[in-house]
């Protein structure tokens, strides 16, 4: 199409010069790029002609001379209608305006009477009808079209360097240094005032008229909304930012930001960016054009060319095409069906059925859309929640969504191409990308289906940053590991029901976990954590743990076990673990009944002398005291001397614990009942930023 445009336009300079450039391009994707033998400083475009200026003669897209001014040109601007352009320039040491005909090359045109002013920007109004000059004097004179006489008179408070007329002849943008004021074209007041903390390099009004961007000197871009002229867009790091243009559906914005490169910017993502490099410098100008097929380009000047790029690899605004066909056919769906009684039509269309049906059209119409964007995507399992038991599942084109997966079920999650996809549907969040909404998830390995349901489409982004997450297959690991510890478990749990130190009637259990923490900097980090505990029957805990008023390790044939598992642990397949220097926080929780201690209990000092010892209960940390001279007289000091016992064990066995940057915590638990049952220990490592 755009070769034929080209075409038509040098039929129309045939009684020109012959024609200096042709379009140059590699494929139907590549740039449209117009050589120029002089450098064009400042065009305009309308539809598909380009007139551009250098110093004082007006050029077509060809290169063909199509005006002489005997003048400095500052500015130039075509007539929305494609019948005249208006320039501004310099001239005997005076700035004039003047009207020419697009189609009659050379021919004198029309002088706008500005004599006695000095006219700094020119602008049309979006019918053609009115020619808008902005004057030193703080004022805006408004020009009939085609006589140029003057027919109002706007005062400001500043003298405006650059005007903008949005398509719907509503508001016309007028900007100083870093001050803008709109004014409202219906009855030529002021709709708004803006000021900025930089000065506005350049204004554009979107196709519809519907959105306004500012362009400010350092590189931030700000979209507001012509409603309500309140900003609800931004963009920033836009480098130079010389001049912009928003695209015709108002999803991308392009800033000249640097001399040989533009960058266009998605405004509801603006991480979402793509540049345009030039092998020539001088760009100063872009535009967005709409060619008559519907076809984009991005119009932009260089040195010595002015180039088209057809940027056919943006995204479409597929929230507007949504909306578009979501009203057409609710429009459809709420007309009263031939045959339908009044009754029957309330029965059918009513707020509640309105809005069900709204949704479920919504569905239908982002599913068919999206066209099953799961086909073409790399799917991986990254994270796994080890608190909610959230299974992260992530696309390379899309959001992730959050499977409630068991932790016994985690592994069978190894890998990703065993995972079926079965009734997608798909909708659009609030950056114009399609995300799935429902799906089943059927793992071939196990024969489970999971199923993610957000049809009623929460916002997802705190799942992401909560805490909990770690890395799948840390938590896989894990779970492997735990199976291993089983097994020194029962090899010692055996050997003590060997030589009947416990019974069937005890019970050790053995954990993993992987989980997430942050560091001194805030930093996240993932800890691992390896926990033994155990049970004893009610009528056996008297025999094989700790009896009344006892405290010693040896006293206590299930504590005894405990630690000779931590110990086969860690001086072995867990030895890798204790590396010298690791941080490790050992927490070692002592329990107690509450039976009444009657008579001061003698302690020994096996396990030390400990005054005012920092440990934790229910209520908080607190301290704790237990020497020789003191004995034990409460049930705190019971549960903590039981703890410590436990501790001096693992020191006395464990050798690389001295190597190792370690916190020892005490926890004590008083039960609410008495019985041997309640007198239990338990030991936590946690290994901090283990991975």
């Amino acid at each position: 199409m755009l070769r034929l445009l080209v075409c038509a336009l040098a039929c129309v300079f045939l009684m020109q010069p012959a024609i200096a450039a042709q379009p140059q391009t590699e494929s139907p994707d590549s740039a449209y790029v117009f050589p120029q033998k002089v450098t064009p400083e400042g065009f305009d475009t309308w539809e598909f002609s380009v007139y551009y200026f250098n110093a004082g003669k007006i050029y077509n897209l060809m290169g063909v001379s199509v005006n002489h001014i005997n003048g400095q040109i500052h500015s130039i601007a075509l007539d929305p209608t494609g019948v005249h352009y208006a320039v501004l320039y310099g001239k005997d040491g005076r700035e004039k305006v003047g009207v020419f005909g697009m189609y009659d090359a050379y021919m004198p045109g029309t002088q706008v009477d500005v004599s006695n002013m000095t006219p700094r920007a020119i602008c049309w109004s979006a019918d053609g009808k009115r020619l808008f000059v902005a004057i030193d004097d703080n004022t805006v004179r408004v020009f009939d079209a085609p006589s140029y006489k003057e027919i109002r008179n706007i005062s400001l408070d500043f003298a405006a360097e650059v005007i903008a007329v949005d398509s719907r002849n509503r508001y016309m943008a007028l900007v100083s240094e870093n001050r803008m004021t709109v004014i409202d074209l219906y009855d030529y007041g002021i709709r708004t005032g803006l000021g900025f903390e930089a000065d506005i390099n350049s204004i554009k009004f979107s196709e519809d008229g519907s959105l306004l961007g500012v362009v400010l000197s350092g590189g931030k871009m700000l979209v507001y909304d012509t409603q309500s002229f309140t900003v609800i867009h931004e963009a920033d790091a836009l480098g130079l930012g010389l001049d912009c243009s928003i695209h015709p559906d108002g999803k991308y914005i392009a800033a000249v930001s640097g001399p040989g490169r533009i960058v266009i910017v998605n405004t509801l993502n603006p991480d979402d960016r793509q540049y345009i490099d030039t092998k020539q410098e001088g760009i100063t100008g872009v535009d967005f054009v709409r060619e008559k097929d519907g076809r984009i380009y991005l119009l932009y000047n260089t040195s010595s060319s002015m180039v088209y790029d057809p940027v056919s690899n943006l995204a479409p605004f597929y929230t507007r095409l949504l909306q578009d066909e979501l009203d057409a056919r609710m429009d459809e769906w709420m007309q009263q069906m031939p045959g339908e009684s009044l009754e029957d039509y309330r029965l059918r269309v009513n707020d509640e059925t309105k809005a069900e049906q709204m949704k479920l059209f919504e569905q239908e119409i982002a599913t068919r859309m999206a066209d099953n964007m799961l086909e073409a995507s790399t799917i991986t399992l990254d994270n796994f929640n080890t608190q909610s038991n959230m299974l992260e599942v992530s696309f390379d084109n899309m959001p992730p969504i959050y499977l409630d997966v068991p932790a016994e079920d985690v592994n069978d999650f190894m890998d990703p191409g065993q995972l079926e996809f079965h009734n997608t549907l798909y909708g659009l969040n609030d950056r114009d990308e399609f995300e799935v909404i429902y799906t089943e998830v059927y793992n071939t390995m196990s024969g489970k289906t999971y199923i993610f349901d957000n049809k009623d489409r929460q916002p997802l982004e705190y799942l992401a940053s909560e805490e909990g997450f770690v890395p799948l297959e840390l938590v896989q690991m894990s779970n492997m590991e735990e199976m291993k510890l089983k097994e020194i478990k029962d090899n010692i749990v055996n050997s003590s029901l060997d030589q009947k130190i416990i019974s069937n009637h005890t019970r050790i259990a053995v954990s993993t976990r992987v989980l997430s923490g942050t560091d001194e900097n805030g930093e996240k980090i993932v800890n691992y954590e390896i926990g033994f505990s155990y049970n004893v029957e009610k009528e056996f805990s008297g025999r094989e743990d700790f009896a009344p008023g006892k405290y010693r390790t040896d006293n206590s044939g299930a504590a005894k076990s405990l630690a000779r598992i931590i110990q086969a642990a860690f001086t072995n397949e867990f030895a890798q673990y204790m590396t010298p220097g690791r941080r490790l926080v050992v927490t070692i929780t002592g329990m107690a009944d509450r039976l009444q201690i009657k008579n001061r209990i003698e302690y020994d000092g096996i396990y030390g002398e400990f005054e005012n010892v920092t440990v934790y209960g229910d209520e908080g940390p607190f301290q704790l005291t237990v020497t020789s001279r003191t004995g034990i007289q409460e049930n705190e000091q019971l549960a903590f001397v039981r703890a410590a016992g436990i501790k001096d064990y693992l020191t006395q066995n464990i050798f690389q614990l001295g190597n190792m940057d370690v916190e020892y915590k005490y926890n004590i638990v008083l039960s609410e009942g008495v019985g041997g049952e309640f007198r239990r220990i338990s030991v936590n490592f946690l290994f901090i930023d283990v991975f």
